[in-house]
């Protein structure tokens, strides 16, 4: 097969914009005979063989970031290529895959239930760290090594792979409708959504090479005076935006009768006084990129089993805000009504709004995670109640970014597993006392003053 490579392409369509002359006024707009070369280039699929398969490259389209380097690693690997899958025979890598932190199949594995890869639902997709660091490499010039974060995934060092559960196919694309460059960079965009925002995506020169920079959805500039900006000390007013789509079954590779209909239905917050703030604006378009993106994984509830035609299917969210101080705290509630019983779960964001950036609890407490990590599992041992859910369970399932902040607590949340299920069904909701934090020995004292109203 001939490898289609993303970046030559759109380098020699920046080269060939500088060959035309730069404009002394500013960037040069791409020709339409450019804007369908780079289609060409970040086509989501390539043909292998016969057989249709996602491009390397898809991954780079199914997250918002304003530096590559804070790229959704999960998102990223969601529909790589791969290496491979694991078979019956791999049992001593299935084994150590299942006794990592976070194996959704551990507890199966372990009462012998699940003790192969062709016991599970899904698909065990093996990607090497090789194969990602030279997808990374050529494209934006970075390896996993530089990335801010590869939380998400399982990763196996014995074996330097990382491993994947996709069973749906719904891979990253970006449509390019316009772009323009300086030859230096080099800037596309989409076509402008109905609720006013489009994807960009920039490229710069890097010696005799061109890398990916960022892919964020932004507002394209419109003409007359901007809004105003709030005035200092103005809290934010609150409103909705809302991202649906119907899926109907045949859109999907996955063996559900013709005729299913998934119902998707994300309600995400939205600074309607942001303004020209931009901080407020970022926070918007990160908002709407998350709706946007639960939208684009909605063909992963295809691999459901029990769909039926007719069926009243669907998967909505909401969202509560909470104030504390410069800290914003969402806590969103997703239903999931399908073929078997309603499975509500939680998660939660936090950020700064001053600066717009998301915060983990590492962010929060201001030291690595070993050094609060026992606190906190010890202040939700002592409030331990009668559901029995103890230390063991907390410990197993504790992550960085699985919690919400609201007027007196800070609330931890850890997915349940109930039976055979690939994703969790229920989130139990553990709540410390901010009041608890601040006594603990400094400086491990959780960054928030007293929480205030939105």
């Amino acid at each position: 097969m001939k490898h289609r490579l993303m970046v030559p392409i759109v380098l020699c369509l920046c080269l060939t914009l500088g060959a035309c002359g730069l404009s002394a006024e500013g960037p040069v707009p791409l020709t339409q005979a450019e804007i369908d070369r780079a289609n060409d280039a970040f086509a989501a699929m390539v043909q292998e063989g016969g057989t249709v398969r996602a491009a390397p490259w898809n991954g780079f389209f199914l997250s918002a970031y304003d530096d590559v380097t804070e790229l959704d690693f999960a998102a990223f690997l969601s529909y790589c290529p791969g290496d491979g899958y694991l078979e019956d025979a791999d049992q001593e890598e299935f084994a150590a895959l299942a006794a990592l932190p976070g194996a959704f199949f551990a507890e199966a594995y372990a009462s012998g239930r699940w003790t192969s890869p062709s016991d599970l639902p899904v698909p065990v997709h093996r990607i090497l760290r090789s194969s990602v660091d030279a997808t990374l490499e050529e494209w934006a010039g970075v390896t996993t090594e530089d990335l801010q974060s590869t939380d998400g995934v399982l990763y196996l060092e014995d074996y330097d792979a990382y491993y994947t559960f996709t069973s749906d196919f719904g891979p990253g694309e970006f449509l390019c409708a316009g772009g323009e460059s300086d030859g230096e960079t080099a800037r596309l965009w989409t076509e402008t959504a109905g609720d006013g925002t489009r994807w960009e995506v920039v490229f710069q020169r890097d010696g005799e090479d061109w890398h990916l920079r960022s892919h964020r959805q932004t507002t394209p500039p419109e003409t007359g005076s901007p809004g105003p900006s709030p005035a200092a000390g103005t809290d934010p007013v609150w409103g909705e935006q809302v991202f649906q789509r119907n899926y109907a079954g045949e859109e999907s590779h996955a063996e559900t009768p013709e005729g299913v209909v998934v119902s998707l239905r994300f309600v995400m917050p939205l600074i309607e006084n942001a303004g020209d703030n931009a901080v407020w604006q970022s926070l918007n378009e990160t908002f709407a990129a998350q709706g946007e993106a639960w939208l684009q994984q909605g063909r992963e509830y295809w691999g459901v089993p029990g769909l039926e035609p007719g069926g009243d299917y669907a998967v909505e969210s909401g969202f509560t805000v909470q104030r504390c101080d410069n800290l914003l705290s969402l806590r969103y509630e997703r239903r999931e009504q399908l073929a078997g019983e309603p499975a509500v779960t939680v998660s939660g964001a936090l950020y700064d709004l001053e600066t717009g950036s998301a915060l983990t609890l590492e962010d929060l407490f201001q030291v690595p995670v070993e050094e609060f990590r026992p606190a906190l599992l010890d202040l939700l041992e002592e409030a331990s109640g009668p559901d029995g859910s103890g230390r063991t369970y907390d410990a197993e399932t504790f992550t960085t970014d699985g919690f919400y902040l609201t007027e007196t607590d800070l609330v931890l949340l850890f997915p349940v597993w109930e039976g055979e299920a690939v994703s969790p069904t229920a989130t139990l909701e553990r709540p410390i006392s901010l009041e608890a934090l601040r006594d603990l020995p400094a400086p491990m004292a959780m960054r928030t003053e007293q929480s205030r109203k939105p």
